[in-house]
Parts: C-alpha cells; structure tokens; sequence
C-alpha cells in the first residue's frame, strides 16, 4: 500500500516535470487537426491532382499514409507532454492509426460524412488515451477515473467535431462555395477538416488533460 501511494506522488506539483495542461490541449488540437487537414489534403492531390477515381487504390493509399503519419504525429506530439512521465512504445501510435482507420471505415459504412470524421475522432483519442493510460496506471491515483475522463472526453470530442461538421454548408458558403476539384476547393476541404480536428481535439484534450493535471501536478 505504501509502495503504490509513493508512486502516485512520485511527480509532485510545481516540480519541473510536471504536467502542462496547457501544452497538452495544443497537443491534441494541432495533433488531430494535422491529421485531418493532411486527410483531406492526400485525398484531393490523389483524386484531382492524379486523376484517379474516389474510390481508387491510389486514393485509398494516399489516405492510409495520411493516417499513418497523422496518428504518429498525434500521439508523438501527446508523449512530448508527457516525456518525464512515461515513454510510450510504438505500438501506441500504430493502435491510434488503427483506431482511426477504423472509425473512418465504420463511420462512412454507418452513415458517410461526417459520421466517418466523428467516429474517427473518438477512436483515434479512445485508443490512443487507453494505451497511455496503460502505461501511467501505476504511477497515479485513481487510475480508473483518468482512463474514464479520458474515453468520456474523446466522446464528446467527437460530438463537438460534429457539430462543427454540420456547419460546412454555412462555412462553404462563406467560401464563395468553391467546387470540387479546384484549389479553393481543396483548401476549403482541408480547412474544414482542420477544423473539425482542432475543435475535437482541443475539447477532448481539456478533458483528458484536467484529469491527468490533477494526478501529474502542474508544471513550473
């Protein structure tokens, strides 16, 4: 018992290593914006700027490098976070890639855009928060409660990138309702994406990372 509450406390608040929530929400927004941005990017350079067909292997290919180097840059940019506490192997990154490869995929099987965004929201923050919580669930108090915040702030992560979603008409509007395949109209779909990434993930992150504040301690 003792030996577990010594470990809980092992980062104590205002030391140099302790926890930013802060920086953790950038984290996650610029994370999971970048991500979606480059989602969107790769997808229109395969279909417009190749010529290749939506649903081609070479636009299907260019999305899976997106989300390869999408989730990789996520979870790269929550381990620098979170460097003093925890080093996170690289099965961590290919769970998040697949988490949301599988939540695009189940979410554009169930009802297309922006389902597909939303659910690939959650999983990729689900996932990749589980595995992180693996990994700190000895070191803190109350690991259940971090794990909990962490799966119930990527869901509403996920509905908040939706809501954003549901304004593309409003949004492509105020665009000058640029059309597809043109450059404006790329810029248009990687700026909503961004969007819906960098909404999430800043909401998904404050809820996550007030949870991990509270058992890390502040940083200095």
């Amino acid at each position: 018992m003792t030996e577990k509450t010594e470990s809980a406390v092992e980062v104590r608040p205002g030391d140099p290593g302790g926890f930013s929530s802060r920086a953790w929400v950038s984290a996650n927004a610029i994370g999971l914006g970048l991500t979606y941005g480059l989602f969107a990017l790769l997808g229109d350079l395969a279909e417009y700027g190749l010529g290749v067909a939506h649903d081609s292997l070479v636009r299907n290919l260019a999305l899976l490098v997106a989300v390869i180097v999408g989730a990789s840059t996520f979870v790269f940019l929550r381990q620098r976070v979170l460097a003093s506490q925890v080093t996170n192997p690289r099965a961590v990154a290919v769970a998040a890639a697949a988490g949301l490869a599988l939540g695009l995929i189940v979410g554009f099987a169930v009802g297309g855009p922006p389902i597909d965004f939303v659910l690939g929201a959650i999983a990729l923050g689900t996932i990749g928060g589980t595995f992180q919580w693996r990994a700190l669930r000895d070191r803190v108090e109350h690991p259940g409660g971090l794990l909990a915040s962490s799966i119930g702030g990527w869901v509403l992560a996920g509905i908040a990138g939706g809501a954003v979603a549901f304004t593309g008409d409003a949004l492509h509007r105020l665009f000058g309702a640029p059309e597809d395949g043109t450059a404006m109209g790329t810029v248009f779909f990687m700026f909503i994406l961004t969007l819906i990434g960098v909404v999430g993930g800043t909401v998904g992150g404050w809820i996550e990372g007030t949870a991990l504040r509270r058992r890390l301690g502040p940083a200095r």
